[in-house]
């Protein structure tokens, strides 16, 4: 859902997550990015929602600078804008 965030469902969540605000630079990795995020979260032990909404931060950073990496920085950038720091 791109700049609208996502809609989720599984292990007892469903819902719609909203995008945090980025200044979209390049969508390239954005989907990548989200990825990551919600199997990062996966693999740490955490439930499904905050998995997602790690995934979401980590998509919206992605498309804050040229190339598939560059914005998203480190994980506690990725923390710190979904909130879960």
């Amino acid at each position: 859902m791109g700049a609208q965030g996502c809609y989720a469902s599984g292990d007892g969540f469903e819902a719609h997550i909203e995008a945090p605000a980025a200044h979209v630079v390049d969508g390239t990795g954005a989907g990548d990015a989200f990825a990551a995020g919600i199997v990062y979260g996966r693999l740490a032990g955490w439930t499904f929602e905050p998995s997602v909404r790690l995934g979401c931060a980590a998509g919206a950073l992605a498309t804050t600078a040229l190339g598939a990496t560059e914005g998203i920085g480190g994980l506690t950038d990725v923390l710190a804008l979904a909130g879960l720091e």
